[in-house]
Protein backbone atom coordinates (compact mmCIF):
# COMPACT_ATOMS: atom_id res chain seq x y z
CA UNK A 1 0.00 0.00 0.00
CA UNK A 2 1.16 3.28 -0.70
CA UNK A 3 -0.17 7.07 0.25
CA UNK A 4 1.12 10.45 0.77
CA UNK A 5 0.14 12.82 3.37
CA UNK A 6 0.73 16.46 2.06
CA UNK A 7 0.82 19.68 4.51
CA UNK A 8 1.42 23.20 4.13
CA UNK A 9 1.97 25.88 7.02
CA UNK A 10 3.25 29.33 7.44
CA UNK A 11 4.94 30.91 10.42
CA UNK A 12 2.76 34.07 11.08
CA UNK A 13 5.96 36.14 12.70
CA UNK A 14 8.85 35.61 10.43
CA UNK A 15 6.08 35.07 7.42
CA UNK A 16 8.28 31.42 6.32
CA UNK A 17 6.38 28.98 4.56
CA UNK A 18 6.28 25.65 4.29
CA UNK A 19 5.44 22.79 2.13
CA UNK A 20 5.90 18.90 2.72
CA UNK A 21 4.74 16.19 1.34
CA UNK A 22 5.42 12.32 3.58
CA UNK A 23 4.94 9.70 0.89
CA UNK A 24 4.93 6.00 2.74
CA UNK A 25 4.77 2.37 1.06
CA UNK A 26 3.77 -0.51 3.83
CA UNK A 27 5.95 -3.58 2.98
CA UNK A 28 4.89 -6.96 4.45
CA UNK A 29 8.02 -8.41 5.93
CA UNK A 30 6.10 -11.96 7.58
CA UNK A 31 2.42 -12.55 8.83
CA UNK A 32 2.67 -10.09 12.33
CA UNK A 33 5.49 -7.69 10.69
CA UNK A 34 5.02 -4.62 8.49
CA UNK A 35 8.13 -2.12 7.56
CA UNK A 36 6.82 1.50 6.55
CA UNK A 37 9.24 3.19 4.23
CA UNK A 38 8.57 6.83 5.01
CA UNK A 39 10.28 9.54 2.97
CA UNK A 40 9.54 13.57 4.04
CA UNK A 41 10.28 16.06 0.88
CA UNK A 42 9.22 19.65 1.77
CA UNK A 43 10.09 23.39 1.05
CA UNK A 44 11.35 26.16 2.64
CA UNK A 45 10.69 29.84 1.77
CA UNK A 46 11.38 33.06 3.62
CA UNK A 47 13.76 33.89 6.49
CA UNK A 48 13.79 29.91 7.75
CA UNK A 49 14.88 28.92 4.58
CA UNK A 50 18.19 30.52 5.31
CA UNK A 51 18.75 27.79 8.17
CA UNK A 52 18.28 24.98 5.82
CA UNK A 53 21.46 26.27 4.66
CA UNK A 54 23.52 25.23 7.57
CA UNK A 55 22.03 21.95 7.60
CA UNK A 56 19.93 22.65 11.07
CA UNK A 57 16.62 22.06 9.25
CA UNK A 58 17.60 18.66 7.82
CA UNK A 59 19.10 17.67 11.18
CA UNK A 60 15.83 19.00 12.89
CA UNK A 61 13.58 16.85 10.38
CA UNK A 62 15.78 13.77 10.75
CA UNK A 63 15.51 13.98 14.64
CA UNK A 64 11.61 14.81 13.67
CA UNK A 65 11.41 11.32 11.63
CA UNK A 66 13.35 9.23 14.10
CA UNK A 67 10.46 10.44 16.79
CA UNK A 68 7.95 9.88 14.72
CA UNK A 69 9.16 6.11 14.09
CA UNK A 70 9.54 5.89 17.72
CA UNK A 71 5.83 6.44 18.56
CA UNK A 72 4.77 5.26 16.18
CA UNK A 73 6.58 1.47 17.08
CA UNK A 74 5.64 1.96 20.92
CA UNK A 75 2.17 2.76 19.97
CA UNK A 76 2.02 -0.51 17.78
CA UNK A 77 4.08 -3.23 19.90
CA UNK A 78 1.36 -2.50 22.54
CA UNK A 79 -1.36 -5.45 21.82
CA UNK A 80 -4.90 -3.88 21.30
CA UNK A 81 -7.03 -4.08 24.40
CA UNK A 82 -4.33 -4.73 27.12
CA UNK A 83 -3.16 -2.22 29.39
CA UNK A 84 -3.45 1.47 29.65
CA UNK A 85 -3.84 3.04 26.02
CA UNK A 86 -0.79 5.01 25.74
CA UNK A 87 -0.93 9.27 25.92
CA UNK A 88 -1.19 10.70 23.18
CA UNK A 89 2.48 12.19 22.45
CA UNK A 90 3.28 15.60 22.44
CA UNK A 91 5.39 17.82 20.03
CA UNK A 92 7.58 20.64 21.14
CA UNK A 93 8.57 22.05 17.76
CA UNK A 94 11.01 25.28 19.91
CA UNK A 95 12.29 22.40 22.29
CA UNK A 96 13.45 20.23 19.53
CA UNK A 97 15.07 22.79 17.44
CA UNK A 98 17.32 23.84 20.34
CA UNK A 99 18.02 20.15 21.04
CA UNK A 100 19.45 19.62 17.39
CA UNK A 101 21.08 23.04 17.81
CA UNK A 102 22.56 22.11 20.79
CA UNK A 103 23.80 18.95 19.57
CA UNK A 104 25.29 20.14 16.83
CA UNK A 105 27.09 22.60 18.90
CA UNK A 106 28.54 19.63 20.95
CA UNK A 107 29.57 18.11 17.55
CA UNK A 108 31.49 21.00 16.46
CA UNK A 109 33.45 21.08 19.86
CA UNK A 110 34.37 17.72 19.12
CA UNK A 111 32.06 16.03 21.87
CA UNK A 112 29.90 13.63 20.02
CA UNK A 113 26.25 13.58 20.28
Amino acid sequence: MRAVFRGAGQDSLSQSRANGDIPYQLEALSPTETRVNVNLLYSLQGPLAQFSRSGLVQDFVRRMIADFGNNVTARLRQPAGQGEPLAQASYKPTAKFFSVRWARIKRWCGRGD
